[in-house]
């Protein structure tokens, strides 16, 4: 017999636009959206924090940091990592915007400077993760996303505008 979980899909979306900037000039260089892969962690987290027994103190499972990397592999629901990391950005207060315009939609931004990651290093991945209370203390993969390749240098500001919805 399948399980309700195998048989029900979570109404959830999520939309990555990724900006390629002059660091200097701020000139757009490149723009491109693409809709991406909400992983089984995902799911598992929200079934984490609707679980919570009332005696307990609040969930601290949260949005943590975008990742990026070299990796080329498709995603699927059961990614748990990226293929080849190369850097992270912590997703502050400041990177988090609840989207006024459609109140179930979450917006992350995280920009990555480009002289945090070694010149010609081509970025082909990206993925949110989740961090508090995790299985062992480690953060979760929330979503994953190839994207064509961005060769980085110096003097590149690449941003990162995730959106991640419910959907009817």
């Amino acid at each position: 017999m399948t399980s309700f979980a195998a048989q029900t899909s979570a109404p959830l979306r999520g939309d990555l636009r990724i900006t390629v900037r002059d660091s200097r000039t701020g000139e757009l260089l490149r723009r491109f959206q693409i809709r991406n892969t909400i992983t089984q962690n995902a799911l598992r987290a929200l079934v984490k924090l609707l679980a919570q027994k009332a005696t307990t103190a609040a969930s601290q499972l949260r949005l943590s940091e975008l990742r990026v990397g070299t990796g080329t592999v498709p995603p699927v629901r059961t990614n748990t990592s990226l293929g080849a990391q190369v850097a992270s950005v912590p997703l502050l207060d400041e990177n988090l915007v609840l989207a006024l315009s459609d109140p179930f939609e979450v917006k992350v931004i995280a920009t990555l400077e480009g002289s945090s990651v070694p010149d010609g290093t081509v970025l082909t991945e990206a993925a949110l993760y989740l961090a508090g209370d995790g299985e062992g203390g480690a953060p979760w993969m929330f979503s994953r996303q190839i994207h064509p390749g961005i060769a980085v240098n110096g003097a590149l500001s690449v941003d990162y505008d995730w959106r991640i919805a419910f959907t009817a």
